[in-house]
């Protein structure tokens, strides 16, 4: 059993409690829960909500859902970090937010602020109106300690630049001295037990900023001189000058319409007197009354100071598709180096995995060691970035290394098949410096990459020692796929799932398809605890073992230890866990292409069902959009219908065969009155000998019994238009209901195979009743498989030339011969040629014939004309019969065949 579906629905409640709680009850239950919606006179199940799309299940951030539906997500350059804080913050939460959980951590987590500490997470919500401003100082002489906050970014950004954005002038002032210092997270060396990071300034005002609303503070530079400068976890800004309350000079009218409208804002009144030198020096209030007239200076008013930040705003390449890697599915291939993934999309360069160059344990001979990973879908990218961080003496570069990229397509041998975008053959190694690695390319589309290694001439053993790594690009997901919660239907899986369709945006190079799985339902497993005061242990041994199946004597005996329903006793934690069975699910359909309405083929009725979506372009620019699903369904011919064929092994190609179709039926419904019976590619039906049907109990249809009573007459119709592709039989018959007890019936017809074979796809069908839809007849192990056998393989059979003498000179007798053959053992769109030779050899004419069912019989006609349309010259010709395409590997003893014709005039 391989869990690949979890989802917990309940927590806190008894056993006896969960019996009456159903995750697949009905489909009024699941409408009620928002999943989707039903309108019951149309026997269609809807999704085209927001809510609706919420509950779907995708990588990780790959998918936007709106008020319109569902696309790509699109991956940017030149990204504002700032504005994502708290999704990252979550992921690797500060000591701040030690014990909280994911949801309980908000923006103020993420500041620390010596002054107005709650009106830091202003400078991050992307409005100018709103801001940070200190408090007025205590004393001024260590404004520098009071006056600063950190923003703790929640990860490792590899920045461009910083940018300050101060309030408009109107609502206050910038600042008019400060510092702006940035961290990777690292402690300082003299320090490392502390708390604090180890800062570096980037920034120093050198003269008092009156006016400039806008500071950038540009990094971009910094990768090979001071990259540390460049990898931001921690900003931190710190004012180390003010004019306080001598911020601006007012008129006396300002002056006092601040007093009366807004007071807080008055700044100080400055009195001066007259020096005989002609200056003028500040003096109080009392000082300048008593002046004489001619001593006293001017009176100067003043606005107080309003340092006012409005945003922080810390400017990256783009979007890090590396990171949430471990949410998104991602995972490590082929490698014993990189297995801690959160490691290298951690929050600082604290966090870092070791690449071990070992030539001993890696074997001799050039490469060492290679790390693949799966980024968990697939993203456009143009540029790689890694910081290499020295440790305990240990390298920071890793000698000779190459890096190479997969979409997922694959080599011949099956393996992935890799695109190199860089190669270094002799890299310096460093174990004393800082290291972040730049490499650009030309956009690619991407789902693996690959790290690959080699020796170094110097050295035999090394780590280099990788802190961070980011991959970047722009563009919508080039392919994303979302599937649905699992949808239930009521009374255990009485729907017959007729059609889906649905509404899309598909521009060109785009495109949206869907598929589908059903399943007879979900396990469902209880996780049993015990409470010890606040805490709660597992009951049944450690770790994962404390869950059990339900129904299993485990889960059955701890129910009974557990306080029942109106006890008055305060229960015991019990989870609840419902996964997918896989041995319970069909695989997943073949591939819907017809938006309209596509018949569905996963087996049905069942009572679970899931759809899946695929949202593909080839262009960064473009995007498939997903607006609604609608999925149509009726009252089913039988609860079920389970099929087998004899023989379903064919030893003798291209003649006919006798064959018994026998259909069991599981509580008739709806009955029925009509049979489609449509074969695998390269397989006829015939009407002459007519088929035969019978109905009655499973030990009155066995072979050897005497049918007679149990005939039914039959009526062949024309084929219906969903059957029009290739033969088909379409059989009407008087209507088999519940009232005759019948337990199943047999087909029995006559085929004649020219294939491999393949799946014969039996549908019954009520044609009197609303919707009149087919419903597919179950298979086990395959037992609607035909299998064409033969003891010899050949390709073409029973090959004439008639007539083997002919006269192409125009008078409509004798004209033109015709080649008639039957092809085998080919599957679809295989295609043959008829090529006439001379006898020296010269191609005189090629004459090609492919069909979407290719194996059959044919007949291709030759009017004696060569490729250029002239008539051919009297004589004899080889005509060579062969198979348009290989047929290495597959047995096939003779692919060509050899005649000659003779032209005469």
């Amino acid at each position: 059993m391989r869990r690949t579906d979890t989802h917990v629905h309940v927590r806190g409640m008894p056993l006896a409690w969960l019996a009456a709680v159903a995750v697949i009850a009905s489909v009024d239950g699941l409408a009620a829960q928002q999943g989707y919606e039903v309108d019951d006179e149309r026997n269609q199940m809807i999704v085209n909500r927001a809510q609706h799309w919420q509950l779907w299940n995708f990588p990780h951030g790959t998918i936007e859902v709106t008020e319109q539906g569902v696309r790509p997500r699109f991956w940017r350059k030149q990204v504002n970090a700032s504005g994502e804080i708290l999704e990252h913050l979550r992921l690797h939460p500060p000591a701040a937010a030690v014990g909280k959980l994911s949801e309980e951590i908000t923006l103020h987590d993420a500041v620390q602020g010596r002054s107005n500490e709650g009106d830091v997470v202003n400078i991050l919500d992307g409005d100018m109106t709103t801001y940070w401003e200190p408090a007025p100082p205590v004393g001024i002489a260590d404004l520098e300690l009071q006056w600063r906050f950190t923003v703790d970014m929640g990860r490792l950004v590899i920045a461009d630049k910083i940018v300050l954005r101060f309030v408009d002038e109107e609502l206050g002032d910038p600042f008019l001295l400060f510092d702006v210092y940035v961290s990777d997270g690292q402690k300082p060396p003299s320090n490392i037990a502390g708390e604090e990071a180890d800062f570096t300034r980037v920034f120093r005002t050198v003269q008092p900023m009156k006016s400039q609303r806008v500071v950038e503070i540009d990094l971009a530079d910094l990768t090979t001189t001071a990259p540390r400068k460049r990898l931001v976890r921690f900003v931190q800004v710190v004012i180390t000058g003010s004019n306080l309350a001598r911020g601006h000079e007012v008129e006396r009218a300002e002056y006092e319409r601040l007093r009366a409208e807004a007071p807080a804002d008055t700044g100080m009144v400055e009195y001066n007197k007259r020096l005989i030198t002609g200056g003028l020096l500040p003096v109080s209030a009392s000082d300048w009354e008593r002046l004489e007239a001619e001593r006293r200076g001017p009176v100067r008013h003043f606005r107080r100071e309003r340092p006012r930040l409005a945003e922080l705003e810390v400017w990256s390449e783009g979007d890090n598709l590396f990171s949430d890697i471990v949410r998104r599915g991602g995972a490590v291939l082929d490698s014993r180096e990189i297995y801690q993934l959160d490691n290298i999309a951690g929050p600082d360069l604290t966090s870092r995995v070791g690449f071990t160059l070992d030539p001993f344990t890696r074997g001799q001979g050039g490469r060492f060691d290679h790390s693949v990973l799966d980024h968990g879908a697939q993203f456009w990218s143009d540029g790689y970035r890694h910081v290499r961080t020295p440790a305990n003496a240990h390298a920071s570069t890793f000698g000779q290394w190459a890096l190479d990229f997969s979409d997922g397509s694959l080599e011949a041998d099956g393996t992935l098949a890799w695109d190199r975008k860089f190669s270094v053959e002799a890299e310096p190694l460093d174990v004393r410096i800082l290291l972040m690695e730049k490499i650009d390319f030309e956009p690619i589309m991407a789902r693996f990459m690959r790290i690959q290694y080699f020796a170094h001439p110097d050295y035999l053993f090394l780590n280099a020692n990788v802190a961070s790594l980011q991959l970047i690009g722009r563009g919508y997901q080039p392919s994303v796929s979302l599937v649905s919660e699992p949808i239930g239907f009521e009374d255990d899986g009485n729907r017959n799932l007729v059609s889906i369709e649905w509404e899309a945006d598909t521009p060109p190079g785009t495109s949206v398809s869907l598929q589908t799985r059903t399943g007879t339902g979900l396990d469902t497993e209880y996780c049993f605890y015990k409470k010890l005061g606040s805490n709660t242990r597992p009951l049944i041994g450690t770790g994962d073992d404390h869950c059990a199946l339900a129904g299993s004597p485990e889960a059955e005996a701890l129910a009974e230890k557990f306080p029942k329903p109106g006890a008055g006793a305060k229960p015991d934690r019990i989870d609840t866990l419902e996964f997918l069975d896989e041995t319970k699910f069909s695989a997943w359909s073949e591939t819907y292409t017809d938006p309209g309405g596509s018949t569905i083929t996963s087996p049905s009725p069942r009572s679970v069902l899931l759809i899946r979506a695929t949202l593909e372009s080839d262009d960064p620019d473009a995007h498939a959009s997903l607006r609604s699903v609608t999925l149509s369904f009726d009252e089913p011919v039988a609860n079920r219908l389970v099929g087998s064929l004899t023989p379903t092994r064919v030893e003798a190609l291209a003649v006919d065969q006798a064959f018994s179709l026998i259909v069991q039926l599981d509580t008739l419904q709806l009955g029925m009155d009509e049979l489609l019976l449509v074969p695998p590619a390269g397989m006829e039906l015939a009407r002459d000998p007519a088929p035969l049907l019978y109905a009655g109990t499973m030990e009155q249809l066995q072979d050897g019994q005497d049918l007679t009573a149990q005939a039914r007459n039959l009526r062949v119709l024309l084929p219906p238009e969903e059957a029009s592709l290739g033969d088909s039989l379409h059989l009407s018959f008087a209507a088999i209901d519940g009232d005759q007890n019948a337990e199943a019936i047999r087909l029995d017809f006559t085929g004649r195979l020219f294939s491999s074979g393949g799946h014969l796809n039996a549908q019954l069908r009520n044609s009197h009743s609303a919707g009149g839809n087919w419903q597919r007849i179950d298979q086990q192990r395959n037992s609607l498989v035909v299998l064409g056998q033969p003891a010899e393989k050949e390709l073409f059979r029973d090959l004439t030339i008639l007539p083997s003498v002919f006269t192409p000179n125009g008078d409509d007798r004798n004209d033109r011969i015709r080649v008639s053959f039957t092809l085998l053992s080919v599957g679809a769109g295989t295609g043959v040629a008829v090529e006439v030779y001379d006898l020296s050899g010269r191609l005189v004419r090629r004459l090609e014939e492919q069909r979407h069912r290719s194996a059959g019989p044919y007949a291709i006609p030759w009017d004696g004309k060569d490729d250029a349309g002239h008539l051919v010259a009297p004589g004899v010709y080889a005509v060579k019969l062969a198979r348009i395409g290989s047929t290495a590997g597959s047995g096939i003893e003779r692919a060509e065949a050899l005649r000659s014709v003779a032209v005469a005039y």
